[in-house]
């Protein structure tokens, strides 16, 4: 569990005005209009989950505001309805190919869990597992392929994830052509500007 998260119990107290005010919604509402705003707002806020899942630091950002709108909604409909998640991408792993295998089996458990989740409090823990997930997956990249070498820092981006599943199946055919090699290599260079970051 993430600091930012362990920290969830000793946040501020807010009132009902304020609950209100998070999710942008005017007072007067009746309960079932505020849980179908509440509802509309985590799809959108599941959609983005999907989309920027691949980079901890963003998701660091993201866990922090949720602090905020997960005791607003406790708040607002009375009810507190958290689950914990535990991933499952510990290792070891003998092969770069058993390594990409849990990792892919992982991102789809993840993103079933994270279209499933119905609360904000459930999105804490699913962030909070998205963010632990890739830093173990930060780590055991750069173990199971350390006889590639890095590229450039600039010719990096930190957002741009390499294509997982083209990788595993290289991995599975036994070659790996001159793209790939040069996509593991930007990879590389990825994660050590995101752990540069921290």
């Amino acid at each position: 569990m993430s600091q930012v998260l362990s920290a969830y119990i000793n946040l501020y107290r807010m009132n009902m005005e304020q609950a209100l005010q998070q999710f942008k919604l005017g007072a007067g509402l009746t309960s079932e209009q505020i849980e179908e705003a509440l509802e509309q707002q985590l799809f959108e806020l599941k959609n983005e989950v999907l989309t920027k899942y691949m980079v901890p630091t963003l998701l660091v950002k993201k866990l922090t505001s949720l602090l905020q709108l997960a005791e607003a909604e406790t708040l607002l409909l009375n009810k507190v309805q958290t689950e914990t998640y535990e991933h499952g991408l510990v290792g070891p792993y003998h092969s770069q190919t058993l390594f990409m295998e849990a990792y892919e089996k992982e991102v789809s458990a993840l993103k079933l869990l994270t279209t499933q989740t119905a609360s904000f409090n459930n999105m804490l823990c699913v962030i909070d597992e998205w963010i632990d997930m890739q830093e173990h997956y930060m780590t055991m990249f750069k173990e199971q392929f350390n006889e590639f070498s890095e590229a450039l820092p600039e010719e990096a981006n930190s957002r741009e994830i390499i294509n997982t599943g083209a990788l595993l199946m290289g991995l599975k055919a036994g070659e790996l052509d001159t793209n790939m090699i040069w996509s593991i290599e930007r990879e590389l260079a990825r994660i050590s500007k995101l752990q540069n970051i921290h």
